[in-house]
């Protein structure tokens, strides 16, 4: 199996679709891609994040990539690119 890894620039994510935290962004989410918000009693771990143009659920201490959401995740998620 090939393990993707995203390039961490300066604690930034630069996924591997061009997307950066300036331009489509990323968003704090669950081990399946379910975006969830990054509260202190919440269920976010504080590791994973979602690009918000693929899909890609990243691991923003280590760049490497944990999955893909799936379609009826990014639908559920309710994000622009879901539409």
């Amino acid at each position: 199996m090939i393990t993707e890894q995203i390039q961490l620039c300066d604690g930034d994510i630069v996924c591997l679709c061009g997307n950066e935290p300036y331009l489509n962004g990323f968003s704090t989410c669950l081990d399946n891609g379910t975006v969830v918000e990054p509260d202190q009693h919440g269920e976010w771990g504080g590791t994973l994040y979602i690009c918000e143009r693929c899909h890609r659920i990243i691991d923003q201490y280590t760049g490497i990539v944990a999955g893909v959401a799936t379609d009826v995740i990014v639908a559920a998620n309710n994000l622009w690119w879901a539409r």
